[in-house]
């Protein structure tokens, strides 16, 4: 089992930019085959907050945390991100997501 990282720093819904479509694909990929994923939102990526796609990879364990000042930004609170699934973090904890995992995708 590897643990893979993945930041989503571009795209989100708001823009139209980005292809969350395949970003999901990768990630559904690496759990279908047994690996343990970690996904970081930050910059235009938290506005994939929204939507199904993100709650169906939070229901199969991977853990997302998205950037506290850019969730701010986007006038995101916390609760409403717990009750998502996901975490409210910092560059601290995108730090530690890259220093922890055997592979890092970034997709800018």
């Amino acid at each position: 089992m590897r643990r893979i990282g993945v930041l989503v720093a571009s795209g989100g819904r708001e823009t139209g930019g980005g292809s969350w479509a395949c970003v999901q694909a990768a990630i559904k990929q690496a759990l279908a085959q047994g690996d343990e994923v970690g996904v970081f939102l930050m910059s235009q990526g938290v506005g994939w907050i929204e939507g199904d796609s993100l709650a169906e990879l939070v229901a199969h364990g991977v853990e997302v945390i998205v950037c506290g000042t850019d969730a701010e930004a986007h006038g995101l609170d916390e609760r409403g991100l717990m009750e998502r699934g996901v975490r409210l973090g910092s560059q601290h904890d995108h730090a530690r997501l890259l220093r922890d995992s055997d592979e890092f995708w970034s997709f800018c």
